[in-house]
């Protein structure tokens, strides 16, 4: 439902209202389109178009539940699924329900989702590819030529200097010199590099 009918506040603090959630959520609010004060363009950052209605409620037969203001929320362009989470945070506005702090926190918990994914997929990358250098050194000692076992000695001098790779390859490469290990984690099959370089 993309209206809601407010009894308790007049068209004025509602206004007031949609547009402190407005510019809270990043939405950008131009009031009296057309020559008409009793509506608003909204625009989104992420392309969502929609107008924002203001009507006065009739009460002809003065029963409880009718009259105060009527808001509503018509979508113009973009997304239906980020429309209706716009048209919810308008629509709890204009009934003074919406928690500023609350949406605040909310936003929050989603950017450190965010960092937090976007950093284990670089790390997951990083031992990718730490994993395919440390093959590739494998089968250039298994190879048994000298110019293969010297190329993959200077490899294994660049993969451990952690001035020319990240500290977690140099690590990874290191562990695979001293333990014997063969992947990024430090499990998994005992390799060739250790008894090569010893």
């Amino acid at each position: 439902k993309s209206s809601r009918r407010v009894l308790t506040a007049s068209a004025t603090a509602i206004a007031a209202r949609i547009s402190e959630c407005c510019r809270v959520v990043g939405v950008q609010m131009t009031v009296g389109t057309e020559g008409d004060s009793t509506q608003a363009f909204l625009t989104t950052q992420d392309g969502v178009e929609m107008k924002v209605f203001l009507w006065e409620g009739r009460d002809e037969r003065r029963i409880s539940g009718e009259g105060g203001v009527i808001v509503e929320v018509q979508r113009y362009f973009g997304d239906a699924t980020k429309y209706h989470n716009y048209a919810r945070y308008v629509l709890q506005a204009a009934e003074g329900k919406f928690d500023i702090e609350d949406y605040r926190d909310k936003k929050a918990r989603e950017r450190s989702y965010y960092e937090v994914s976007r950093k284990m997929l670089a790390d997951t990358e990083q031992e990718t590819k730490c994993a395919v250098a440390l093959a590739t050194v494998q089968a250039l000692f298994q190879s048994g030529k000298a110019d293969a076992c010297e190329l993959a000695l200077q490899s294994l001098a660049f993969l451990t200097d952690p001035s020319h790779s990240r500290s977690e390859i140099a690590l990874s490469a290191g562990r695979a010199v001293l333990a014997g290990s063969n992947n990024a984690t430090g499990g998994g099959d005992k390799s060739d590099i250790r008894d090569a370089v010893l």
